[in-house]
């Protein structure tokens, strides 16, 4: 008995960890979501029209590879 209270206390311990990193990471892909030409270019992409981007530009290649990028 007491090894599965051991055993539940600990999973529950990592769920709870687990749950307060999930927001964080979320957060930053967030951040980083959209690009701007010089970023893809600078980390050797090209920048190319893409009709499925939400913006119409997608990075090709590169650091930043399909990585939408502003049309501005």
């Amino acid at each position: 008995m007491r090894r599965l209270a051991l055993t539940l206390t600990l999973v529950s311990a990592a769920a709870a960890g687990a749950l307060t990193l999930a927001p964080a990471a979320t957060a930053q892909a967030a951040a980083r979501e959209y690009i701007t030409v010089t970023q893809c270019v600078f980390a050797g992409g090209v920048v190319v029209p893409d009709w499925l981007s939400p913006t119409g530009r997608t990075c090709v290649g590169g650091g930043y590879h399909g990585y939408p990028v502003f049309p501005y």
